[in-house]
Protein backbone atom coordinates (compact mmCIF):
# COMPACT_ATOMS: atom_id res chain seq x y z
CA UNK A 1 0.00 0.00 0.00
CA UNK A 2 1.27 3.27 -0.62
CA UNK A 3 1.66 6.16 1.66
CA UNK A 4 -0.86 8.16 0.06
CA UNK A 5 -3.82 5.22 0.18
CA UNK A 6 -2.79 4.59 3.85
CA UNK A 7 -3.35 8.12 4.57
CA UNK A 8 -6.46 8.17 2.83
CA UNK A 9 -7.79 4.97 4.57
CA UNK A 10 -7.10 6.86 7.88
CA UNK A 11 -8.80 9.88 6.63
CA UNK A 12 -12.50 7.55 5.62
CA UNK A 13 -11.59 6.22 9.17
CA UNK A 14 -11.86 8.52 10.70
CA UNK A 15 -15.13 10.23 8.70
CA UNK A 16 -16.99 7.04 9.28
CA UNK A 17 -16.08 7.09 13.12
CA UNK A 18 -16.95 10.95 12.77
CA UNK A 19 -20.71 10.25 11.59
CA UNK A 20 -21.36 6.82 13.87
CA UNK A 21 -20.50 8.89 16.92
CA UNK A 22 -22.51 11.90 15.12
CA UNK A 23 -25.38 9.24 14.99
CA UNK A 24 -24.93 7.76 17.88
CA UNK A 25 -24.94 11.24 19.70
CA UNK A 26 -28.29 12.05 18.09
CA UNK A 27 -29.72 9.47 19.44
CA UNK A 28 -28.84 9.90 23.29
CA UNK A 29 -30.34 13.52 22.64
CA UNK A 30 -33.74 11.74 21.65
CA UNK A 31 -33.90 9.56 24.04
CA UNK A 32 -33.11 12.42 26.42
CA UNK A 33 -35.43 14.83 25.21
CA UNK A 34 -38.24 11.89 25.01
CA UNK A 35 -37.40 11.26 29.29
CA UNK A 36 -37.56 14.52 29.64
CA UNK A 37 -40.77 15.22 28.16
CA UNK A 38 -42.31 12.00 30.08
CA UNK A 39 -40.64 13.50 33.40
CA UNK A 40 -42.38 17.19 32.75
CA UNK A 41 -46.25 15.11 31.88
CA UNK A 42 -44.93 13.47 35.92
CA UNK A 43 -44.45 16.47 36.92
CA UNK A 44 -47.44 18.77 35.68
CA UNK A 45 -49.44 15.63 36.66
CA UNK A 46 -47.81 16.11 40.49
CA UNK A 47 -48.29 19.30 40.55
CA UNK A 48 -52.01 19.80 39.87
CA UNK A 49 -53.11 16.65 42.19
CA UNK A 50 -51.01 18.80 44.83
CA UNK A 51 -53.37 22.02 43.90
CA UNK A 52 -56.36 19.58 44.41
CA UNK A 53 -55.35 18.66 47.99
CA UNK A 54 -54.88 21.82 48.68
CA UNK A 55 -57.83 23.24 47.39
CA UNK A 56 -59.97 20.08 48.71
CA UNK A 57 -58.37 20.42 52.34
CA UNK A 58 -58.54 24.68 52.98
CA UNK A 59 -55.29 25.53 51.46
CA UNK A 60 -53.29 23.04 53.30
CA UNK A 61 -50.96 20.65 51.46
CA UNK A 62 -50.44 17.29 52.42
CA UNK A 63 -47.96 16.86 55.79
CA UNK A 64 -45.74 14.11 54.76
CA UNK A 65 -45.04 12.30 51.29
CA UNK A 66 -46.82 9.28 52.52
CA UNK A 67 -50.01 11.24 52.87
CA UNK A 68 -49.95 13.04 49.37
CA UNK A 69 -49.25 9.57 47.90
CA UNK A 70 -51.99 8.20 49.61
CA UNK A 71 -54.14 10.63 48.29
CA UNK A 72 -52.82 10.16 44.71
CA UNK A 73 -53.60 6.77 44.83
CA UNK A 74 -57.03 7.05 45.64
CA UNK A 75 -57.48 9.63 43.35
CA UNK A 76 -55.81 7.43 40.38
CA UNK A 77 -58.15 4.45 42.08
CA UNK A 78 -61.39 5.64 42.06
CA UNK A 79 -60.92 6.62 38.03
CA UNK A 80 -62.55 10.02 38.62
CA UNK A 81 -60.99 13.07 39.48
CA UNK A 82 -62.95 15.16 41.97
CA UNK A 83 -60.39 18.29 41.19
CA UNK A 84 -61.94 19.31 37.56
CA UNK A 85 -60.94 22.53 37.98
CA UNK A 86 -59.43 25.34 40.32
CA UNK A 87 -60.24 28.80 41.46
CA UNK A 88 -58.76 30.94 38.69
CA UNK A 89 -55.79 32.43 39.72
CA UNK A 90 -53.01 33.96 36.86
CA UNK A 91 -49.80 32.09 38.81
CA UNK A 92 -51.54 28.21 38.54
CA UNK A 93 -53.71 26.51 36.06
CA UNK A 94 -57.36 26.03 36.48
CA UNK A 95 -57.99 22.35 34.54
CA UNK A 96 -55.70 19.09 34.15
CA UNK A 97 -55.15 20.60 30.51
CA UNK A 98 -53.78 23.86 31.30
CA UNK A 99 -51.60 21.84 33.52
CA UNK A 100 -50.85 19.61 31.05
CA UNK A 101 -51.63 16.79 34.07
CA UNK A 102 -51.97 14.33 31.54
CA UNK A 103 -50.90 10.99 33.73
CA UNK A 104 -53.66 10.78 35.94
CA UNK A 105 -55.01 7.51 35.03
CA UNK A 106 -54.36 4.29 37.85
CA UNK A 107 -51.60 2.73 35.71
CA UNK A 108 -49.77 5.28 35.57
CA UNK A 109 -48.69 6.22 39.52
CA UNK A 110 -45.49 3.73 39.25
CA UNK A 111 -44.01 6.05 36.45
CA UNK A 112 -45.15 9.34 38.22
CA UNK A 113 -43.48 8.18 41.95
CA UNK A 114 -40.79 6.50 39.94
CA UNK A 115 -39.83 10.46 38.19
CA UNK A 116 -41.12 12.59 40.85
CA UNK A 117 -40.37 13.46 44.44
CA UNK A 118 -42.14 15.60 46.64
CA UNK A 119 -39.54 17.20 49.19
CA UNK A 120 -42.23 18.06 52.56
CA UNK A 121 -38.73 18.20 55.06
CA UNK A 122 -37.93 21.31 53.18
CA UNK A 123 -41.45 22.77 54.46
CA UNK A 124 -40.48 21.33 58.46
CA UNK A 125 -37.77 23.31 58.19
CA UNK A 126 -38.67 26.17 57.16
CA UNK A 127 -41.00 26.27 59.74
CA UNK A 128 -38.62 25.64 62.66
CA UNK A 129 -36.93 28.32 61.60
CA UNK A 130 -39.97 30.70 61.67
CA UNK A 131 -40.86 29.30 65.37
CA UNK A 132 -44.13 27.53 64.06
CA UNK A 133 -45.03 24.41 64.15
CA UNK A 134 -47.75 23.99 61.55
CA UNK A 135 -45.74 23.98 57.55
CA UNK A 136 -49.04 22.17 56.35
CA UNK A 137 -49.27 25.61 54.62
CA UNK A 138 -46.47 26.24 53.05
CA UNK A 139 -46.07 23.94 49.93
CA UNK A 140 -44.10 21.05 49.24
CA UNK A 141 -40.94 21.03 46.74
CA UNK A 142 -41.15 18.90 43.57
CA UNK A 143 -38.19 17.10 42.38
CA UNK A 144 -36.79 14.81 39.43
CA UNK A 145 -34.61 12.29 41.37
CA UNK A 146 -31.38 11.84 39.03
CA UNK A 147 -34.42 12.21 36.07
CA UNK A 148 -34.14 14.40 32.94
CA UNK A 149 -36.41 17.35 32.75
CA UNK A 150 -37.29 20.18 29.93
CA UNK A 151 -35.53 23.38 30.70
CA UNK A 152 -37.97 25.15 33.39
CA UNK A 153 -40.64 22.75 34.20
CA UNK A 154 -39.45 22.21 38.01
CA UNK A 155 -39.21 25.51 37.96
CA UNK A 156 -42.85 26.18 36.73
CA UNK A 157 -44.57 23.70 39.06
CA UNK A 158 -43.09 24.35 41.65
CA UNK A 159 -44.09 28.51 41.02
CA UNK A 160 -47.68 26.81 40.66
CA UNK A 161 -47.53 25.90 44.21
CA UNK A 162 -45.98 29.38 45.80
CA UNK A 163 -48.34 31.50 44.19
CA UNK A 164 -51.49 29.09 45.36
CA UNK A 165 -49.41 28.99 49.21
CA UNK A 166 -49.27 32.56 48.75
CA UNK A 167 -53.20 33.45 47.80
CA UNK A 168 -54.85 30.43 50.53
CA UNK A 169 -52.31 31.39 53.48
CA UNK A 170 -53.30 29.13 56.15
CA UNK A 171 -53.07 30.67 59.74
CA UNK A 172 -49.72 29.12 61.09
CA UNK A 173 -49.78 27.74 64.42
CA UNK A 174 -48.50 30.08 67.21
CA UNK A 175 -44.78 29.84 68.46
CA UNK A 176 -44.21 27.06 70.85
CA UNK A 177 -43.37 29.53 73.20
CA UNK A 178 -46.26 31.54 73.02
CA UNK A 179 -48.49 28.80 73.44
CA UNK A 180 -47.92 28.09 76.82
Amino acid sequence: MSPRAGKAAIVIGFLALCAAAFVWAGGVVAETRRQAKITDECLQSAAWLLLCYASEHDGRFPPTEDAYWDYVGEVMDAGSHTCASLPQGEEWPESPALAGASMLEPGELPEVRKRVTVNVAEKAREAKEQGTSDESGKPPILGTPGKPSGLGTLEKVNGWLKAWSDAHAVPAAPPASMAA
